[in-house]
């Protein structure tokens, strides 16, 4: 389970056509937290590369929770590879997600606001 695959890897990152702010991101699958670190590496080897693997934050706004999503980013010159961190808002409509839950990241069709 040592394997952690970059998400987006195989294309075009898929907030790149809808701006920095993610462009409306929804929740699909929850895991409650239990072994995070091996949840969080079984997930992404196992997601497909359009769908992003994320941490939920915060969930202080109604229907909304923000998600922290983890890649792998190569520095040329090092040769090593460091985390990179993005935060996303993503649309909890029945709010069941909490702090610490580890969810799968879906692009809207057509982003509800400017930021989800």
């Amino acid at each position: 389970a040592g394997k952690a695959e970059q998400v987006g890897q195989h294309g075009p990152h898929p907030a790149a056509a809808v701006g920095e702010s993610g462009g409306g991101r929804r929740p699909v699958r929850t895991w409650r937290r239990d072994d995070q670190s091996h949840v969080m590496s079984i997930v992404r080897s196992s997601v497909p590369a359009k769908w992003i693997v994320g941490k939920v934050i915060e969930t202080a706004m109604q229907k909304t929770a923000k998600v922290r999503v983890t890649r792998l980013v190569l520095d040329p010159y090092l040769l090593k590879y460091f985390n990179k961190r993005k935060t996303y808002f993503a649309h909890d409509a029945l709010q069941q997600c909490t702090v610490g839950d580890i969810v799968l990241l879906k692009a809207l069709p057509v982003p509800r606001t400017k930021h989800v």
